[in-house]
């Protein structure tokens, strides 16, 4: 009786034992823009090898294989004309965690996040000359713009930000003006922004120029 007892408990201790440690847990990668709206189309990178991209969730779901504990390097790269916010790379260290429901087979999944922002921002230039129409207004030596009717002209500006330009309202044409070609310099904001320009004209009168008036010379007296 003894040996039979024995024999039941060897066998109980083999079939009831713990379960085997798992050697894989899923990985969620999301990755959102700075409004929390989903990026698709990052492409994900684990240990420095490509995996896949986002889908419209801006999510993706892999495994990432043991054993517990082991670092795992996670790189995004942001779709074209974004870049990554707060830096680009994320380390994640293996963990097997249960979920409190005692059915559940699977380890619960790891979950890290990137966040990806516009390379470049926009900034709306408006320029106002009061009233006077057909003035170019050249941005970095090009022509961006010219006042209409009203004196007004609108050009919108893309750069990275801290990005320094240069506007210039030209009066090339018109001599008369003053002050003759206005400059302003500005730089690219981290958000989207308007500039206002305003620049106001006087009429530059040649003929009423007190520089330019002919000085008169004294009369002396004539000999009789």
């Amino acid at each position: 009786m003894k040996g039979t007892i024995l024999l039941v408990l060897a066998v109980a201790g083999v079939t009831c034992g713990p379960d085997p440690v798992p050697n894989s847990v899923a990985l969620i990668v999301r990755v959102l823009d700075l409004s929390e709206n989903p990026v698709a189309e990052a492409e994900i990178y684990i240990a420095g090898n490509i995996a896949l991209s986002t889908d419209d969730t801006g999510e993706i779901k892999l495994p990432i294989t043991g054993p517990e504990g082991r670092r795992v390097h996670v790189r995004v790269s942001c779709p074209e004309g974004w870049i990554p916010a707060g830096g680009d790379t994320r380390e994640v260290a293996v963990q097997f965690l249960h979920s409190l429901d005692s059915t559940a087979k699977q380890s619960m999944p790891m979950k890290i996040q990137f966040r990806c922002e516009p390379k470049f921002r926009e900034v709306l230039l408006v320029v106002r000359t009061n009233g006077r129409a057909r003035l170019p207004v050249r941005v970095l030596g090009m022509n961006a713009a010219v006042t209409d009717d009203n004196g007004v002209a609108q050009a919108v500006i893309k750069g990275v930000p801290s990005d320094e330009f240069e506007v210039v309202i030209d009066t090339s044409d018109h001599p008369a003006l003053r002050p003759a070609m206005p400059t302003r310099r500005a730089s690219i904001p981290e958000n989207n922004q308007i500039l206002i320009f305003d620049q106001k004209f006087d009429m530059h009168d040649k003929k009423s120029d007190p520089r330019k008036k002919k000085r008169t010379r004294p009369r002396l007296p004539r000999r009789i």
